[in-house]
């Protein structure tokens, strides 16, 4: 799918990365500056102006006393004085003046000669618009050098321009003293600091922008919608988005096992997830079944915490809810819930432990959960056995819902092979994490596995690098953390006070026995 170009997307990128672009660009404006100072020699210049005329012949008809004619001498005159025999004259004067090692200090050298091409190069010798004025300019590292190359070039150019040329000459208003001008005129340290602060952050604000563009990870639910089809049942922010700046939290995992049950959640993300409670009941409201699995293209998206939070609301609006941790190759709920693992999924299908031993309760009223158990050695021929068919039967007449946490389907297809036995699978994927590709071999997946693919929940959205729709949910936060209740707007407890240690009751077993039997 064809990424457009929105102008207005890109400012806000920049506006969110201006911290990043002003700090680099004071940096280079620094580096510039101490650069500038520190390694750039300074340069001195000086100057000198002489007139061009014409010579007076006896003749008074031959006299060349019309400026406009002198005008067209200049050219001349300046190409004179470029010469390099003018260039070896004027050399060999300065060494003579101020000796061999000063000059190596402001000219390429040659011996004890100053080479004609390094001399040359720092004068610049022009005309001055409209008259028959000409303009020498010499630039070097020396203050006393520069004055003594204008002095030397106006001192020889009259001998030099009559031999060449037999016609006109120079005149000056002063001497041939030039004055030593000890004030540098290069390097421009203001300017040069300014153009490095400025190129710094032009450079970074490039990077940002070419970085967002080369960028094809999932940050939008308008493209999921579009591009596969399908509704989009949830929006899950940043579930950490506050807290990090608290705490810091050692892996990304670690902050996408917070759930519902944690302190501190804020109030946006509790209203999503009731959201998304909603939503899947619309979606499954037409479904028979009662199973619905839970997956993600890879590994690390938040399905898990999804599968736990949906479960939590979906018992908090009085459903009766089972949830089944059927990764069996990295189990996580028994650490989301704290509970033990050692039985649970695998020992009921493999027959080794009866189902209501395996089935563990929650601080949550409504809420169980079965655990992996034991991770064996071929997951994926127990989910496709018999017997996984006949218990996530069973267990659908027991419970309102049924909701299994499965492995991420790009790494492992262990749900897809229950086909249309469930009543669908909800997809999460991670904003700025899950690529577009990622994402649609997941979706084919799911497709050629005759799965009924329920929707999306596009989860970990960062609230302040968004726009729009999803930093709205911002202004909710406080609000959120003022209710001790952690009432919702439909009244269902959030349970964010509860301890986090859940404790397996004891005198449920005889519970889920009553009911199997029942």
């Amino acid at each position: 799918m064809e990424r457009e170009i929105d102008l207005r997307e890109l400012a806000l990128l920049l506006w969110r990365k201006i911290w990043l672009i002003a700090a680099v660009g004071i940096v280079c404006f620094v580096a510039g500056f101490l650069w500038t100072k520190m390694f750039i020699p300074k340069k001195y210049s000086s100057h000198i102006q002489i007139y061009a005329q014409s010579t007076f012949s006896e003749d008074n008809d031959n006299q060349l006393n019309d400026i406009s004619k002198s005008k067209q001498l200049i050219n001349t005159y300046i190409e004179v004085l470029k010469d390099d025999a003018v260039m070896l004259s004027v050399g060999n004067e300065l060494v003579k003046q101020f000796g061999t090692a000063r000059m190596r200090e402001c000219f390429a050298m040659e011996g004890d000669r100053i080479k004609e091409s390094s001399l040359k190069s720092c004068l610049s010798i022009s005309s001055v618009t409209d008259t028959n004025a000409i303009r020498i300019v010499a630039t070097t590292k020396d203050a006393e050098v520069s004055a003594a190359v204008c002095t030397e070039l106006s001192k020889q150019a009259n001998g030099f321009i009559e031999r060449a040329i037999k016609l006109g000459g120079i005149r000056y208003i002063d001497d041939y003293q030039v004055k030593v001008n000890n004030t540098p005129v290069s390097p421009n340290v203001k300017k040069r600091a300014v153009l490095a602060g400025l190129a710094g952050a032009f450079l970074v604000a490039l990077i940002v922008i070419v970085i967002d563009l080369l960028d094809n990870t999932v940050k939008s639910t308008e493209m999921l919608s579009e591009k596969f089809k399908k509704p989009i049942l949830g929006e899950i922010q940043n579930i950490d988005e506050v807290q990090k700046r608290k705490k810091k939290y050692r892996d990304l995992e670690s902050d996408q096992r917070r759930t519902l049950l944690d302190k501190d959640i804020p109030f946006y993300v509790v209203e999503s997830c009731k959201s998304l409670r909603t939503n899947v009941n619309f979606a499954l409201s037409t479904n028979d079944k009662k199973v619905l699995a839970v997956s993600s293209a890879n590994p690390s998206e938040g399905k898990s915490t999804t599968a736990a939070n949906l479960a939590i609301t979906m018992a908090e609006s009085g459903k009766k809810v089972l949830l089944i941790d059927a990764d069996l190759r990295k189990n996580v709920q028994n650490r989301i819930f704290h509970v033990k693992n050692e039985k649970g999924l695998s020992s009921v299908i493999s027959r080794m432990h009866p189902v209501e031993e395996c089935i563990q309760a929650t601080t949550t009223d409504n809420l169980h959960i079965m655990t992996s158990g034991p991770l064996p050695p071929n997951p994926s021929e127990l989910l496709a056995s018999r017997q996984a068919i006949e218990l996530f039967d069973f267990l659908s007449e027991i419970y309102d819902l049924v909701i299994i946490d499965s492995p991420p389907i790009n790494v492992a297809t262990d749900i897809l092979t229950l086909g249309d036995r469930i009543a669908g699978i909800l997809l999460v994927f991670r904003y700025g994490m899950t690529s577009e590709d990622e994402a649609s071999e997941a979706v084919k997946r799911v497709e050629l596995a005759n799965m009924n693919l329920v929707g999306f929940v596009l989860n970990g959205i960062d609230v302040k690098s968004s726009s729009g729709y999803y930093s709205k949910y911002s202004k909710y936060s406080s609000y959120g953390q003022e209710e001790e209740s952690g009432e919702g707007s439909n009244g269902a407890s959030v349970n964010r006070n509860l301890p986090r240690q859940q404790v397996r009751r004891k005198d449920d077993r005889s519970t889920h026995s009553r009911a199997a039997r029942d």
